[in-house]
């Protein structure tokens, strides 16, 4: 028990440190057996969901303005530009395949700006 105990606390202690946290709903603990489990909630899903969709807002009008100023950048000088990976230029650029469309070769094309 007292291995039990001491688990117990170093798992109440990590938890403390998650961003987020919160005591408004304490971490549940279940005993299987010789095994437990936590459960761990983070009550501020929905404030994380909507700053992460108005930062996506802000990303996609960052998008378009760079390609007003040069149809010809490229994915790489936007990541740059935007402080990202290319990946999340790529995932972002999806995300607007009805505002904007590269058209032509990787050489010689460029962005249009399909709608704004």
């Amino acid at each position: 028990m007292e291995k039990r105990g001491s688990g117990l606390r170093k798992i109440c202690d990590e938890t403390a440190k998650l961003p987020n946290f919160t005591l408004d709903k304490m971490p549940m603990f279940e005993s299987a057996g010789q095994t437990f489990m936590t459960t761990v909630y983070n009550v501020n899903v929905a404030q994380n969901v909507a700053q992460n969709v108005a930062q996506n807002i802000n990303r996609h009008q960052a998008i378009v303005e760079m390609i007003t100023e040069n149809d010809c950048i490229t994915r790489k000088q936007m990541a740059e530009n935007l402080g990202v990976s290319k990946k999340t230029i790529e995932r972002l650029l999806t995300e607007m395949k009805n505002i904007v469309k590269y058209e032509g070769s990787s050489k010689t094309g460029h962005w249009i700006i399909l709608k704004k």
